[in-house]
């Protein structure tokens, strides 16, 4: 076997390793989110500054989207994703939480897209902060609706 395709098999080891690890790391900071007063002002407050250095660029401030007319994102022409709204008027609240901190954390399982994580930026406690400002942009109705349908089953 040459140096390169045990170089490769190396890689593919540890990818295949490192994935669990990733989903556990996500699991316990929900558990943090879970058992934690992130709901607060001063909470929310931290969460909307992170948002606006972290995800303001390409989610629009108060997470109205990168292009209005098309808030649940979509491919823009001739190439590219635009960004979703995260404020209600989209998609967002269908995800469980999970799935939206996973996502804020290693970036969009789509592989051309601009999504990257921010796992060597941000820490679980400001990536929960930033998921409950972004909560707190929803409509009351659908807060009630995403807390009866995915925190309980958390």
């Amino acid at each position: 076997m040459s140096n390169q395709s045990g170089s490769n098999l190396v890689n593919k080891i540890l990818a295949a390793a490192g994935m669990p690890l990733i989903f556990v790391l996500g699991w316990i900071g929900l558990q943090s989110y879970q058992h934690s007063d992130l709901s607060s002002p001063k909470s929310i407050a931290e969460g909307k500054q992170l948002f606006s250095e972290n995800c303001a660029k390409c989610h629009g401030q108060e997470g109205v989207g990168e292009n209005l007319e098309k808030v649940a994102g979509g491919m823009k022409e001739p190439a590219g994703y635009w960004a979703p709204a995260l404020n209600g008027t989209a998609h967002t609240w269908h995800h469980p939480p999970k799935e939206i901190f996973n996502t804020i954390l290693n970036g969009s399982l789509a592989e051309d897209s601009p999504m990257k994580g921010f796992g060597d930026k941000l820490d679980d406690q400001q990536i929960l902060k930033i998921m409950s400002y972004i909560k707190s942009l929803w409509p009351e109705k659908i807060r009630r609706k995403y807390e009866s349908t995915h925190i309980q089953g958390m």
